[in-house]
């Protein structure tokens, strides 16, 4: 429950990888709104993945998608602030990222643990981009999925050890 830091570490440009992300195509639809009725949520949640699914991500790791991030969320309505709309993008940010970072993070009472970052940037509509991000703690886990509108790097979810990298021309 404790909130996480990212440890300070060398970014993408010691790894010789671009200042931003490509914008990709999407290759599913976000929903058309934010899903704010629990059913609702849990219904569509298990249309996309059901109770657990387990996901390869092209270094060859498996993340573990759970229901459980739904309850997380319902917890507090205030969790329900958009970023619902997509979770039909969740799959391609685990199995086609732009990049894949692992990093040292703390939470507030000190402790340290490794979390992995998965980073893609997509075409959001009207010319837009919208930058996902998808943090897997311990266990291959996933444990938080955050969005961005725009295209701006994420420093903080580019740095650590790169793990795997799309090729750049």
């Amino acid at each position: 429950q404790a909130r996480w830091t990212e440890l300070p570490a060398r970014s993408h440009l010691d790894f010789g990888r671009p200042a931003r992300v490509p914008v990709d195509a999407a290759v599913a639809a976000p929903f058309k709104t934010g899903i704010r009725d629990p059913g609702q949520l849990r219904e569509a949640w298990a249309d996309l993945y059901g109770k657990t699914q387990t996901l390869r991500d092209p270094s060859g790791a498996e993340v573990m998608l759970s229901d459980q991030v739904v309850n997380h969320w319902l917890e507090n309505p205030k969790r329900l602030d958009g970023r619902e709309r997509y979770l039909p993008l969740l799959r391609e940010v685990i199995e086609q990222p732009f990049e894949i970072w692992a990093n040292f993070a703390r939470n507030e009472a000190g402790k340290i643990g490794v979390r992995r970052y998965y980073v893609k940037v997509v075409e959001a509509g009207d010319g837009k981009a919208l930058t996902l991000v998808a943090e897997v703690l311990p266990g291959g886990v996933w444990g938080s999925f955050d969005f961005f509108r725009g295209s701006r790097p994420q420093p903080r979810s580019r740095q650590g050890l790169l793990v795997w990298g799309r090729p750049t021309e």
